[in-house]
């Protein structure tokens, strides 16, 4: 008794498939088995470089799910040798010329990033302005909400030290609206310093979109990238509430006064005007990335239509300009902004423990980990995009998938 009224652009924006399809469609199955062989094909290939395997042994060795077994992960030579934790730490002890009393000194991966925060300042500083996350309207500080990131770019444009920014975007996409905000503000950035996009697990969608306004783009191999596509979703009860004798009556001044509600369903002119207004974010979409890839309108929708590509597709299709790390990003930049000697800053600036615990302790904060934790993980995010009216405000440029490599 649960209705749902769909409008999208793009076969391949597969995000709604849930709500209208009780079996994955043709061009879902088509674009994940692509991702998906793209994703392996980059990650098979090293490991067999690495292991020096050839093709049969090692697709046998995965295939036979040898990883599960030691003694097999050693004879097919997936691994060296089989060493208990401390023989392991003998073994580092010996590299390291140690003797056997000694400690090892380590240090956790945190500590070495806050060492490296610590170099010497310069002048001249390249910016890092970190984009992870969905992207919603509003001012809060988790993921990217557009109100906080506006306040960050016009600052870093602003700031006379920072001489070139670095985007790096981990984000699946979200609201279209937040989206626009935030590329519009990129581009006025970019009129006065350079802008160099890094792309790291995800820039799908409006993690694309905001995307396009970098002066180049790098991705890594495995970047969920593209999802060139747009929809809206409204939910309905009305039949559910019918069964069980809840109607509501309606009373209004225009024709299409309503436009929507959970027990009346949409108003005979939402749908339309809901369908104008998905076809034109679509075309505003594709023509930034027309602007910035310098394609025609017909060579964007041919690979656009809300289909997902990896990095390494993305860079054959000219959607990404080079296939490289964060780090290569900045050294672009630098160039970009003739810079020799140069310090780093990270956006959003990091808060302190007290600020991260105090975060915590919020009452939504409290009640989001309880329901988490009773429901599972992946049965709470599925909860969320139901009920998190942040994620049911109009059009959206979201990621249907979240890929796990196990």
């Amino acid at each position: 008794g649960i209705g749902v009224d769909v409008i999208r652009h793009g076969k391949f924006k597969a995000a709604v498939e849930p709500f209208i399809r009780n079996d994955i469609s043709p061009e879902n199955k088509e674009q994940l088995s692509t991702l998906l062989n793209d994703i392996w094909g980059n990650i098979s290939t090293k490991i067999k470089a690495s292991r020096k395997l050839d093709d049969a042994t090692f697709k046998t060795a995965v295939d036979s799910l040898y990883g599960f077994m030691p003694e097999l992960v050693v004879k097919n030579k997936l691994a060296d040798q089989l060493l208990q934790k401390s023989e392991y730490e003998n073994l580092i002890k010996k590299q390291l010329k140690l003797k056997s009393d000694e400690k090892i000194n380590r240090i956790s991966v945190n500590k070495y990033i806050n060492a490296l925060d610590e170099e010497e300042s310069s002048d001249n500083k390249i910016a890092v302005l970190y984009a992870a996350g969905e992207i919603f309207n509003g001012d809060e500080y988790q993921n990217i909400h557009s109100e906080k990131y506006v306040e960050y770019i016009k600052d870093l444009a602003e700031d006379d030290d920072i001489k070139a920014v670095v985007l790096r975007v981990n984000s699946p996409g979200g609201s279209g609206n937040a989206s626009d905000e935030i590329l519009f503000e990129l581009q006025q950035l970019k009129l006065k310093k350079p802008l160099v996009v890094s792309f790291g697990d995800y820039a799908a969608s409006g993690g694309y979109y905001i995307s396009m306004a970098a002066d180049k783009i790098y991705s890594s191999p495995n970047t969920l990238t593209g999802s060139i596509g747009v929809f809206g979703m409204i939910m309905n009860f009305k039949d559910l509430a019918n069964r069980n004798g809840i109607r509501s009556d309606i009373v209004s001044t225009n024709a299409n006064s309503q436009v929507y509600s959970t027990l009346s369903g949409a108003a005979p002119g939402t749908i339309p005007i809901l369908t104008r207004s998905v076809e034109s974010t679509y075309k505003r979409f594709v023509y930034f990335v027309t602007q910035n890839r310098k394609k025609s309108f017909e060579q964007i929708d041919a690979i656009g239509g809300g289909r997902v590509w990896s990095g390494t597709r993305a860079k054959q299709l000219g959607l990404v300009d080079e296939l490289g790390s964060l780090q290569q990003a900045i050294n672009y930049a630098a160039t970009k902004a003739k810079l020799k000697d140069y310090s780093l800053d990270s956006y959003p600036r990091k808060s302190s423990p007290l600020e991260e615990f105090f975060k915590q302790t919020e009452e939504d904060e409290i009640a989001a980990r309880v329901i988490s934790k009773k429901v599972g993980k992946e049965n709470y995010e599925l909860f969320q995009k139901i009920t998190n009216p942040k994620l049911n405000n109009g059009v959206q440029m979201a990621l249907p998938y979240q890929i796990t490599i196990k």
